[in-house]
């Protein structure tokens, strides 16, 4: 469920509900004004991450935050973003 702030912010920016950025470009809520520089939710996902990962370096407590079916994506995941070591 979204809050309700967020799901008016959506509707404001002509996104669909279901699926707010499947078919916009980073920059949509930039250019909207929304916020001041031009993230998307996977970036903030990265970062929530990345943040998370470097308090304890627990890579379990981290799959679980994230909701990842298997400590591997997790894993590749980090990897992905440069914060293990293959």
């Amino acid at each position: 469920m979204l809050p309700s702030v967020a799901f008016a912010v959506i509707c404001d920016a002509s996104l669909d509900v279901r699926r707010p950025f499947a078919e916009t470009s980073e920059t949509k809520l930039a250019e909207f004004e929304t916020i001041k520089a031009a993230y998307s939710a996977h970036d903030f996902r990265h970062l929530y991450a990345v943040t998370e990962y470097r308090k304890d370096k627990d890579i379990y407590r981290l799959s679980k935050l994230l909701g990842h079916a298997s400590i591997q994506v997790t894993e590749t995941y980090l990897r992905g973003l440069g914060e293990v070591e293959i």
